[in-house]
């Protein structure tokens, strides 16, 4: 009878180490899945983010290109200026949209950032004066432009410093060179 009280009691410590176990390897596994797909979200909100801007910024460019290509023509078609402006406007506008949308989950340095890229882009569409257009205002405008590069790789560097892309990299390294 001893023998078994003591049989059970060793069965019933053993199931409740396991049942404890269990339960930390879940807790622990159920906070690496939340991480992950924290991190996910966040990667695909930087990226969308970065790809407007960039997208924005390229975009820009190519309509003051076509704005010089406009004003080399003999005959100047204010229609498409009024266009390209037009165009320019929608660029930036997506932009802020995109800045506002994930601003909740960017950190302030690069928003901060950010919203420096979007000003220098902003300046440059309101300078963008259809009634004022000549080649030395636009070619000031995409030197402008061409300055505000350097802020779009900063704001890509911040935010992968901010995932720990370098880290991540490192741990696949070690991982893939055993």
């Amino acid at each position: 009878m001893e023998q078994a009280i003591v049989g059970g009691a060793i069965a019933l410590l053993a199931t409740l180490l396991t049942f404890w176990l269990s339960y930390k390897v879940f807790v622990r596994q159920k906070s690496l899945d939340n991480e992950n797909h924290y991190f996910q979200f966040k990667l695909e909100k930087y990226e969308t983010t970065l790809k407007c801007a960039a997208k924005c910024h390229s975009n820009l460019h190519n309509v003051l290109l076509d704005t010089l290509g406009e004003l080399e023509q003999p005959d100047l078609n204010d229609e498409a200026l009024d266009d390209l402006a037009d165009e320019a406007d929608l660029f930036i506008e997506k932009f802020r949209v995109e800045l506002y949308t994930n601003a909740s989950l960017i950190p302030d340095n690069i928003i901060k950032r950010l919203d420096k890229l979007y000003n220098n882009l902003f300046d440059v569409v309101e300078n963008f004066d259809i009634t004022e257009i000549r080649k030395g205002k636009i070619e000031e405008l995409l030197d402008r432009l061409d300055a505000s590069e350097d802020d779009l790789e900063a704001i890509n560097n911040l935010m992968r410093r901010d995932l720990g892309i370098r880290s991540i990299d490192r741990r696949l390294k070690s991982r893939t060179h055993k």
